[in-house]
């Protein structure tokens, strides 16, 4: 049986186990097996990493904690009963979330407030190491740092297995926290809301209201216009992106929109072509959005077009084109690709290693790296570039090329 194929941070393998905790024994029995969990700081949407460095690369995992640091450092005493009473209101419950199971363990990630993220109050741009020393790092060479999920992202090998199932489970982590942290407060009454079940849910504290909120996604359409006759695609630069770099048009979703009406309505609004058939590819979850979009969920379709003259909607693009096969092919460089990961892992070795912080990785960054006429994509970290990929190698049926 093939392997299955899943886009970066997709495949998360603590959700195949989750458990609903419905009741507060639930809540209790978590709790109480909380010795054998695992803990995931997290400052900022930043998870704690550890890191290793050779000559050649560096590697990277996330720094998961041990129960007896995690509650040192939550300063919460160890659930000794099952009584539902004695959890009914730890503070536990609002500083953790739970993200899932595997093998019988329960994971959990928590927020770390800036001023303990590792930051140091002077504007020296170095992490202050007496807030790193709080969580254990793994033996054989490691030191940690928080990073953000971008350069993360950028710094991963796309056929790396285990990392991208650390950039699913921190991704997930991120989106979750970052969901509480923008939702402390009712949108119906104003009054504050309270996590509850570990998490999976925020409840109105005004008994007359009680509204349950629930975390969100935000659906996004991205699709590769495709003209079969001419046998060429239609890519748009976004005003952010390298004068060189490209990508498939993409869109939110309106409300009482089905996904074919939003792609056919994006591409009209954005390029002023129009839309015939359209055939899904896969979608990818994308935690790293801007904003208060805390999880968006990336649809991807090919969009096979009816017209070509192309209007381009400054307001949207900086600028739209049809590409033919070589030209996309060329834009599939190694060298680029490989050397926008090598950036990013410098990045990450300087926090870890130097306690010195670089900022997030971006695709800015790029600039003046190809030749100034040569076509850009984005990396295998985006869906975009697997839409192109699966074109370019006359597979829009198919989910992967062969290559």
């Amino acid at each position: 049986m093939a392997a299955v194929f899943n886009h970066v941070f997709a495949g998360n393998p603590l959700l195949p186990g989750k458990r609903e905790v419905r009741q507060t024994q639930e809540v209790a029995a978590l709790l109480a097996n909380v010795g054998d969990a695992w803990f995931l700081p997290v400052s900022e949407g930043k998870p704690l990493v550890a890191a290793s460095q050779s000559a050649e690369r560096v590697d990277w995992e996330l720094a998961w904690q041990t129960s007896d640091t995690a509650v040192r450092y939550l300063n919460t005493p160890q659930p000794v009963s099952s009584n539902a009473e004695t959890f009914k209101n730890l503070p536990t419950t609002e500083d953790l979330v739970y993200v899932g199971e595997l093998q019988g363990r329960s994971h959990y990630a928590f927020n770390v407030p800036k001023h303990e993220g590792g930051k140091s109050a002077s504007s020296s741009g170095r992490s202050d190491e007496r807030a790193l020393e709080k969580f254990a790092a793994p033996s054989g060479g490691y030191q940690t740092a928080y990073l953000d999920l971008r350069t993360l992202m950028m710094a991963t090998t796309f056929g790396n297995a285990e990392r991208k199932e650390d950039l699913a489970i921190v991704g997930y982590a991120r989106a979750l926290l970052g969901w509480h942290a923008i939702n402390q407060y009712c949108g119906k009454c104003g009054t504050k809301t309270a996590s509850v079940q570990f998490g999976l849910r925020r409840v109105c504290q005004q008994d007359s209201c009680r509204l349950k909120l629930y975390p969100r996604i935000d659906p996004v359409v991205i699709m590769c216009v495709v003209d079969k006759e001419r046998d060429v695609i239609l890519l748009g630069r976004g005003a952010r992106h390298p004068n060189n770099m490209y990508s498939c048009l993409a869109g939110f979703i309106e409300p009482g929109e089905s996904l074919e009406e939003a792609v056919r309505r994006e591409t009209r609004e954005e390029v002023g072509i129009e839309i015939g058939d359209v055939v899904h590819h896969s979608s990818q979850p994308w935690p790293v959005g801007f904003g208060t979009q805390q999880c968006q969920l990336m649809v991807g379709f090919f969009a096979f077009a009816k017209t070509v003259e192309i209007n381009v909607d400054e307001a949207e693009l900086a600028d739209a084109r049809w590409f033919t096969r070589s030209e996309v092919r060329a834009a599939f460089s190694e060298e680029v690709y490989g050397s926008a990961q090598r950036d990013a892992q410098e990045k990450i070795a300087k926090a870890c290693f130097d306690r010195v912080e670089g900022g997030e990785a971006k695709i800015a960054d790029l600039r003046g790296r190809t030749e100034p006429s040569a076509l850009f994509v984005p990396g295998a970290y985006a869906i975009a570039h697997h839409l192109i990929l699966a074109w370019l190698n006359k597979e829009t049926g198919k989910l992967l090329s062969r290559v």
